[in-house]
């Protein structure tokens, strides 16, 4: 698994999860460029600033779709696990997010296509306390081959008439 003690050793010190988390007030700052902003600090203490591409166009728009659809302020959750980043935003909504289809690429309403695109998985899940989290994962290049592919299938979907 590793090439030598070094990197071995290496490895040992990465603590096995990192997380953060933060509320964005609506009203201020424009919440989505605060979330971009967030995530990309975050990535790079971590050591997975490959992710901050595909990371900041996920939280921009799941923040930005919270704020279109909803009143209350966005809970922004980062997870980093062996590997595995995921992006989770909650509101206040107790309506499940769905990704609608759309006859003209044009149209708005996108967001969440572009996430489905561009996450290895994502979902919408009720709280216990009440409305909604959106979540989307992504993997490091190291942990799933083919990392550049969600890059480049939103790409496509973006560039279509």
């Amino acid at each position: 698994m590793y090439g030598d003690v070094e990197s071995a050793e290496r490895h040992q010190t990465v603590p096995i999860r990192r997380w953060a988390q933060h509320v964005f007030p609506r009203g201020r700052e424009n919440p989505a460029e605060l979330a971009r902003a967030f995530l990309r600090e975050h990535l790079a203490d971590w050591g997975v600033s490959d992710l901050v591409y595909d990371g900041t166009l996920i939280v921009g728009e799941l923040v930005s779709n919270a704020i279109q659809h909803t009143m209350s302020a966005p809970d922004v959750h980062l997870d980093l696990r062996r590997g595995l980043l995921t992006i989770a935003v909650a509101d206040s909504s107790p309506r499940p997010a769905m990704l609608v289809e759309r006859a003209d690429l044009r149209d708005p309403g996108l967001g969440l296509r572009i996430v489905a695109h561009t996450a290895k998985a994502w979902g919408s899940s009720r709280r216990w306390s009440g409305g909604k989290v959106v979540w989307a994962t992504l993997t490091t290049p190291t942990t799933a081959e083919g990392a550049a592919a969600p890059r480049a299938m939103a790409a496509r979907l973006l560039s279509r008439p």
